[in-house]
């Protein structure tokens, strides 16, 4: 069989695929605010209700309470989680602005939404929370 495309029909479809392929490329570097009222030391079960908001992007998370910001770095992320209301999880390995190891885990089960920040790697008193996600939007 031999299909022939109708000229306009060809430029139609390069059109949606050129939007199509913005969109994608603007949503992963759109930022997400993450916000939390209460947190879970993980490893006592303590809550703690504090006003933490994560700013999140492709490149970087920033920890943001109050005046104070903590940027991570992301070095790499391991998962696929194409849809924030269905289960799922990312996790990045992040570095802090002295250069510290951790993991950061964005996710989603059967409790709702949640990030662990897990600052333990080569120090065992470091920061090991879960941060309950009350709400999020798009920067």
């Amino acid at each position: 069989m031999n299909f022939k495309i109708n000229k306009n029909i060809k430029h139609v479809i390069l059109i949606v695929v050129a939007i199509a392929t913005c969109t994608i490329a603007s949503a992963q570097t759109q930022a997400i605010q993450w916000n939390s009222s209460v947190s879970i030391a993980i490893n006592s079960g303590d809550s703690l209700l504090a006003t933490v908001s994560f700013v999140s992007n492709d490149q970087k998370i920033d920890m943001v309470q109050g005046d104070y910001t903590l940027p991570f770095i992301i070095q790499s992320i391991e998962g696929v989680w194409e849809n924030i209301t269905q289960p799922g999880k990312l996790t990045c390995h992040v570095k802090d602005d002295s250069a510290t190891s951790g993991i950061i885990t964005l996710g989603r089960d059967d409790k709702g939404l949640y990030i662990i920040l897990d600052m333990t790697s080569g120090n065992p008193d470091g920061i090991f929370q879960r941060f309950i996600i009350d709400s999020h939007e798009l920067k």
